[in-house]
């Protein structure tokens, strides 16, 4: 028996009884899953972008990002770096979403803070970060503003994950703000007096 279903735009199905994360990760990883777009789970509700990214307003500053702090991470062996894509589970702040980037450190695997699953107890094959990750970045886009600078600031913070990248490529220059965990919230880093914010994931200024 069909349990209904919401439909977006003529393409997403969304079944009704997506009422808890763990159905919305079963879905996720189903054939029924909408192989474009972008579909989130934050917080008990579901959100979806079915919009095309802007090359110069979100891939191409993704691309750079990932390509230069890749640099990084490969030369000083410091975890892994994650592209979009990757699904990111956390139980704890009811999150399943994929970030832009994602980074991983050795000390955060090794100690199970985050770590690598599959879709099911059964399965091998590894689809999923579950837990809190290093560092999370997003690129704004024009249909994302409220999602990255609100929602999934709250649900990364409420995640535990000690550093949140935001960044906004729309205009003539580059809005970047590093965020850093703090008791109340996530609070954006100074620039120093050359401009540059220091990262304590990386332990170097961007």
């Amino acid at each position: 028996m069909s349990t209904g279903a919401v439909i977006i735009e003529g393409e997403v199905r969304v079944p009704l009884n997506i009422s808890s994360l763990r159905r919305f990760r079963k879905w996720a990883h189903s054939p029924e899953f909408p192989d474009h777009g972008k579909i989130w789970y934050i917080a008990g509700e579901i959100e979806i972008d079915m919009s095309p990214e802007n090359i110069y307003w979100h891939s191409v500053p993704k691309g750079d990002l990932y390509a230069d702090l890749k640099m990084i991470v490969r030369k000083r062996n410091l975890g892994e770096l994650l592209p979009d894509g990757v699904f990111l589970v956390n139980e704890g702040a009811e999150l399943g979403t994929e970030p832009d980037l994602m980074f991983c450190s050795w000390e955060s695997l090794r100690s199970g803070r985050v770590e690598y699953r599959s879709a099911s107890k059964a399965g091998k094959d590894l689809v999923e970060v579950a837990g809190t990750p290093d560092l999370v970045v997003e690129i704004i886009s024009r249909s994302s503003v409220r999602k990255d600078t609100v929602r999934l600031r709250m649900a990364y913070f409420d995640a535990g994950i000690p550093e949140y990248w935001l960044i906004d490529a729309r205009g003539k220059l580059v809005d970047f703000q590093l965020l850093k965990r703090t008791g109340k919230g996530y609070v954006a880093a100074a620039p120093d007096s050359e401009g540059f914010l220091r990262s304590p994931t990386f332990g170097c200024r961007f």
